[in-house]
This record gives C-alpha cells, sequence and structure tokens, in this order.
C-alpha cells in the first residue's frame, strides 16, 4: 500500500483582526517598469515587453525618454497604472502619469520624475466590514483623491496584508463583470 503524500489544510487568518490598506483604484492602463541590477530598463503591460513599434499609450516612448528618472526606483519590477488623456477616465489631467501601486514606498516618486507618484492610501488599519462602503461613499461624495476635483474615480483596492491578498470594489456597476461592460 502506497501512503500519499499528507497535505494538510492551511490555517486561517482572522478577518476581524486583519490589518488592511485601501487605496484608491486608479483607472488606466496597467504598466510596468523593470529595473536591472546593472540599471537597464524595460517597460511593459499587463501581459507583455513594450517596444517602439508596439507601444501602449506611449509608455514605452515615456520610459525611455526618462530613462535615469525611471532607474532610480531600484532594481526589481515596478507595478502600476499609466494614465491621463485618451486612457480610461484622462482624470482631465494634462499629461499622461505612472502611478505606483506601492503605496508602502518611504521615497516620493515625484520628486525622482513630476509624472510620478503612488496610488493614494485611503485607510490603513484593522479590518472592519463597513470599511469598503465607507471609502466608496467617500469617493461618490468627494471625488478623486489622486486627482482632486474629477468627480468620476473607478473605485478602490482592498489589500489584506496577512492574508496577501487584494479585492477590488468599484464606484460604479460592481456587480457586473469586466466582459458585460462594467465599465463605462
Amino acid at each position: 500500500m502506497t501512503v500519499p503524500e499528507f497535505k494538510a489544510w492551511p490555517s486561517l487568518s482572522r478577518l476581524a483582526t486583519e490589518t488592511v490598506t485601501i487605496t484608491e483604484k486608479v483607472d488606466g492602463t496597467n504598466a510596468i517598469i523593470h529595473v536591472s541590477d546593472e540599471g537597464e530598463v524595460h517597460a511593459g503591460s499587463r501581459n507583455r515587453w513594450l517596444t517602439a513599434e508596439a507601444d501602449n499609450f506611449g509608455f514605452y516612448a515615456w520610459v525611455n525618454a526618462n530613462r535615469d528618472a525611471v532607474a532610480k526606483l531600484g532594481p526589481g519590477y515596478h507595478y502600476g497604472e499609466w494614465c491621463g488623456p485618451g486612457i480610461q477616465r484622462g482624470y482631465d489631467l494634462p499629461g499622461k502619469r505612472w502611478v505606483s501601486f506601492a503605496h508602502y514606498r518611504k521615497d516620493d516618486l515625484s520628486a525622482m520624475h513630476p509624472d510620478m507618484s503612488t496610488v493614494p492610501v485611503m485607510y490603513h488599519g484593522e479590518w472592519h466590514p463597513m470599511l469598503p462602503e465607507v471609502q466608496i461613499a467617500m469617493l461618490l461624495h468627494f471625488g478623486s483623491i489622486f486627482q482632486p476635483g474629477f468627480a468620476r474615480p473607478e473605485g478602490i483596492v482592498i489589500e489584506f496584508h496577512r492574508a496577501k491578498a487584494k479585492f477590488k470594489k468599484l464606484c460604479e456597476n460592481d456587480k457586473i463583470p469586466k466582459t458585460q461592460g462594467a465599465w463605462p
């Protein structure tokens, strides 16, 4: 008789004491910057590396034009959103911007380049089931934190630290899948 490999049931995190960070979900196009240990810089979208011939709303061109500033992000993969005129909501921005998802960074990205920032943190602390509704209500009432004065923010991202999981909640059409035209 062969004894199967033992696979234990994973421990469960306690939701009531879970620490969460809620950020504004910026509406643009997914944009990756990779900086190698040698300082080589690459630009990517959600599913591919970009080239001059196959750019994504000018992100490749912007990264290449700003290599020195972008390299200051340091070695590694840097995930964010490329947003501005002609991309999703546009936010009434005068030009395009790269917004890092790394809200925990201690350095000021705008000091590296004026068109770089991090997603705005709306809340950091202990989880409460009412938090998503409260944060969405704040966005609907006050508008975008990322771009003050912009009245149609997309939504929020809720990051559960211990569980290492992220969820989004949209201000509009949250119950309709993206494939069914949830995005205006």
